[in-house]
Order: structure tokens, then C-alpha cells, then sequence
């Protein structure tokens, strides 16, 4: 979860989703238009500036950002390190949920109705219905039937065109 900062207003707002996130980052001084009046005031949070300025003076930390996105190191920008500041973020925060002893809410529902599941006897297999055998006789009378529309079809008049001329164009 990032959090970002209004240096107008005062406002602060934390945000997860990632075309939030950039849309916000766009809307303050470090999109490229900030000089034309589309600097809305809204900056990274302190914290999160600072715990980016310090991923990037630690070696190491910068190596380990470069290998979580797939880039070289030359290639990181101030977003990837928002990217993976957001990622470190979303780590904490399930290592905080999945405390020892501690469920989600409907977590104990789901496991009675797994298990109930499981449990309980497979449903008998409904029996096919009974088949119906052809003969020659049925489907010799089901090719005449078909012959017979057919033939029908074939004696119908067909109606000539009107013209076979083009129509006339109008001239101006």
C-alpha cells in the first residue's frame, strides 16, 4: 500500500491499486507536465520516500528490486521502486494475517463445508435412458421422408428478377 500526500490540501490517501498508484504519481511534480499547471500537489509520503531513498543507496537492497522485476539495475526508475516498496507492503500485510491461531472470518465455514463435502458418500450415477435401436425399416423410412422434401423443394417455380439491368443513376 502506498501513501501519497497533498502538499495542497494537506490530504492523505493510500492506495493499492497499482493504475491508481501511477495516476496519482502523474498528478504531482514528477510527471512530465508539472511545469504547465497539472501538478495537483500530490507527492509519495514521507515514509515511503524514505524508505525508497534508502533501497536505493543499499546495493544489495537495489540488486534484490532488480531481480524481483526482471530488470538490470541501470534500468530501475523512481516507479519500480514504488512497485516494489507496494510488494513489501502486501508481504507484511499476509504475514500479519496468517498469525498463528488466528482465521478469517468465514475461514471455519469453509472448512466445515470442505470436510462435509469430502465426507459424505459420491452421489449414485443416474442410469442412461433406455436406447432405441434403429431398423432397417426406421431408417429407411426416415431417407424416403427426406427424399420426398427434397423433391418437393426442387418442383417449386422459381420467380424471374424484375431486371437484370443495372438500375439508372441520377444525374445532376
Amino acid at each position: 500500500m502506498i501513501e501519497f500526500f497533498n502538499v495542497k490540501t494537506g490530504e492523505r490517501i493510500k492506495l493499492e491499486n497499482p493504475h491508481l498508484i501511477a495516476a496519482y504519481i502523474n498528478s504531482g511534480d514528477t510527471h512530465v507536465n508539472s511545469g504547465q499547471g497539472q501538478d495537483f500537489g500530490w507527492r509519495l509520503s514521507p515514509t515511503d520516500v524514505a524508505r525508497i531513498n534508502k533501497l536505493k543507496g543499499d546495493s544489495s537492497k537495489l540488486e534484490e528490486v532488480a531481480r524481483h522485476l526482471g530488470k538490470p539495475v541501470g534500468d530501475i526508475r523512481q516507479t519500480d521502486f514504488v512497485k516494489y516498496v507496494s510488494y513489501l507492503d502486501d508481504l507484511d500485510q499476509r504475514v500479519k494475517t496468517s498469525v498463528e491461531g488466528e482465521t478469517p472470518a468465514y475461514q471455519a465455514q469453509y472448512e466445515a463445508e470442505l470436510k462435509a463435502l469430502e465426507s459424505s458418500k459420491p452421489a449414485p450415477v443416474a442410469e442412461p435412458a433406455a436406447e432405441t435401436t434403429k431398423t432397417a425399416e426406421t431408417t429407411k423410412a426416415a431417407e424416403t421422408t427426406k427424399a420426398a422434401e427434397t423433391t418437393k423443394a426442387a418442383e417449386l417455380p422459381v420467380a424471374p428478377l424484375e431486371s437484370s439491368k443495372p438500375a439508372p443513376v441520377a444525374k445532376k
